[in-house]
């Protein structure tokens, strides 16, 4: 069996996860009422009447594996380091899935990065 990345293993299946978001074949398990509560694209994902909803697995897509695991982690206040190159990317998609919270980390650590 293939050993997990670390975006794997921290976003592992647990009693605290309820969903799991698949992007590029690999799964991430989470925990729908916190990603919920920090994103109207997920409230309304998870929540709105959509057939996601009802889904025990959701794809997502057009998006790399290891970038949208670092905007979750941010969410989840679980530190993995972000190099400098990896900021923009990364703000593009806190925009797209409506994140605010890693918005403002990401706008903070660019900031210190480019000011440091």
């Amino acid at each position: 069996m293939p050993t997990m990345s670390i975006y794997e293993s921290t976003f592992a299946k647990s009693d605290k996860t309820d969903a799991t978001l698949v992007v590029d074949g690999k799964k991430l398990h989470v925990n729908k009422a916190l990603l919920s509560s920090h994103s109207d694209y997920f409230n309304t994902l998870f929540n709105g009447e959509f057939k996601e909803k009802s889904m025990t697995e959701i794809q997502i897509e057009d998006v790399d594996f290891e970038d949208f695991a670092l905007v979750l982690c941010i969410v989840t206040n679980t530190f993995i380091e972000i190099e400098r190159r990896k900021i923009e990317p990364l703000l593009k998609l806190a925009d797209r899935f409506l994140l605010p919270k890693a918005k403002r980390t990401l706008e903070m650590l660019k900031i210190v990065q480019f000011d440091g």
